[in-house]
Formats: structure tokens, sequence, C-alpha cells
């Protein structure tokens, strides 16, 4: 396969002996030109804007609490709620709110209460 300098150089030639157009030799080199640049970089992983909570009773399957929320909103209150209380019930204000910064889809809190009989689910998307 020839290099792209002996492609050009190709090119050239064809157009020096008048065996192609100007045109034809700009389009050619354009299309070398193309062929040749890197592949462009994947694209990076979608950050999560939703924050979601949801409670569903384990015996009806019923959806007993749906609630999404922005997490640009979460993370305001998290900075404003931390303020007024420095232990928010065993919550880690601080890893939620970096949680919320990362931006990454996934679920943060997936508990099974037995006694209650309820799923809770809190997850970005």
């Amino acid at each position: 396969m020839a290099t792209s300098s002996e492609e050009r150089l190709t090119i050239l030639r064809l157009l020096q002996e008048g065996k192609i157009t100007s045109q034809e030799a700009s389009r050619l080199l354009e299309a070398l030109d193309a062929s040749a640049a890197p592949p462009a970089p994947p694209a990076a992983p979608k950050k999560a804007h939703w924050l979601h909570i949801r409670v569903t009773e384990m015996t009806s399957g019923r959806v007993r609490v749906n609630v999404t929320l922005p997490a640009a909103m979460v993370r305001a209150g998290l900075k404003l709620g931390s303020r007024f209380s420095s232990d928010l019930e065993g919550l880690d204000p601080a890893m939620l709110s970096e949680f919320l910064a990362q931006g990454e889809a996934g679920m943060l809190v997936d508990v099974v209460d037995e006694a209650g009989g309820e799923h809770v689910e809190v997850f970005l998307d």
C-alpha cells in the first residue's frame, strides 16, 4: 500500500500530465486527508441529570413513592441542608454530593425492608 506522501505525488503527477483536472485533484487530495485523519475519540459518558427515589410494597408490587428530582437541585439542597444539620440521620451529605457531582448513572441505594415490606431504590439516571 502506498504511503500518503506517495499517493499525493501520484495525484499531482496525474494533474501535471493532464490526466485529471484541478478540481478532481483537489477532491482526491481532500479525500486523502480525510482518510488519514485520526478517528474521533469516543463520546464521554452522558451525565446523569435526575435522581429517582422509588419505594415499592413487596406484597402487592404497588409503587408507594416515585419521586424524580433534578440532580443539580439535590446538590444545592445538600449544600444548604448541611449548614443546618451536621448529621442527616446517618446520611453522609459529602458522599451523596460527590456521587451526584460525578454524574454517573447508577444505583445509590437498593434496600429491602423485610419488616416493613418495602423495597427502596435511589438511583441516578
